[in-house]
């Protein structure tokens, strides 16, 4: 009876341990062969849990597989956490593939000098890339730029009432209220790079 016993035992033992064997692979085997879309939803669940070391861990591996909103969230980590230069490098990668964040991170590091050269003339030709995609806040720095002369444009303010138009046609509720005062107030202080 004892062997009887034994080996029904064993038999248990060998059968739990094969299930969490099969478990354990296909677990594996749905976070090797998750979509880079789902790594950058699992860092943003990492984030709102606080975890930051996992949120770039889960951004680096979609970035990696040359998901352009993962370069861009990787990037706005790595700028947070003062690695400009790393930082641009994704925001690059990202708007060299057309996705407007991108250019308007890019933008936004050539237009402040971090990780890049201050340059405003790359400023200005990635805060254009990104507008021309409709992306609202580069149309927004663009129009304040050409209200104020800033980025080393001239003031000009029929570029500045296209781009307004441009928003407004892009549903950009600020575009909108500003064209409906039929004003050109002047941006908030800090809305525009120096």
């Amino acid at each position: 009876m004892d062997r009887r016993a034994d080996s029904t035992l064993a038999s248990q033992r060998v059968w739990a341990a094969g299930l969490v064997a099969v478990v354990t692979g296909l677990v594996l085997h749905a976070v090797c062969l998750a979509t880079p879309h789902e790594d950058l939803a699992r860092g943003y669940a990492a984030l709102t849990r606080s975890d930051v070391v996992a949120a770039m861990s889960w951004f680096r591996k979609a970035a990696e597989a040359g998901y352009a909103p993962a370069q861009v969230e990787l990037g706005e980590l790595l700028d947070g956490a003062g690695s400009d230069q790393e930082a641009a490098r994704w925001f690059r990668l990202a708007a060299e593939q057309g996705y407007a964040p991108g250019a308007h991170a890019l933008a936004r590091m050539y237009a402040t000098g971090e990780g890049v050269s201050r340059d405003y003339g790359q400023a200005v030709r990635w805060f254009r890339r990104a507008a021309q995609a409709g992306h609202a806040p580069a149309i927004r720095v663009l129009v304040g730029a050409y209200e104020r002369g800033a980025l080393g444009l001239a003031v000009d303010p029929g570029q500045a009432r296209r781009w307004l138009q441009r928003g407004a046609q892009e549903g950009d509720p600020w575009a909108i209220r500003r064209l409906s005062q039929g004003t050109m107030p002047a941006l908030p202080a800090g809305d525009v790079p120096p």
